[in-house]
């Protein structure tokens, strides 16, 4: 299994080779927002936004082992409780 680690609130360090944004955090609130208030959007919101977007089509064009990688590592880094509030300092293994 990957070596998870969350760097702060919204980003997740896996084998420290590569670094994918959270879910939980911004792009879940940016997700609504960009649907329900979009006079709400900043440019920084568009920004993570086009992370999203980037880490989307990397997803869809990577070998499928280095997908699952990634998806298990993401589906992980959720379960680590916030880094300040973790004794591991973020992270898994």
């Amino acid at each position: 299994m990957a070596r998870v680690r969350l760097l702060g609130r919204y980003a997740v360090r896996i084998d420290e080779e590569m670094t994918w944004s959270r879910y939980e955090g911004a792009i879940a609130d940016l997700r609504w927002r960009l649907r329900y208030a979009p006079e709400s959007v900043t440019k920084s919101d568009m920004l993570v936004a086009a992370e999203a977007l980037s880490c989307y089509a990397a997803l869809v064009t990577c070998p499928t082992k280095k997908r699952q990688l990634v998806v298990s590592a993401l589906r992980a880094a959720e379960a680590i409780p916030e880094a300040s509030d973790s004794p591991s300092g973020g992270e898994k293994t």
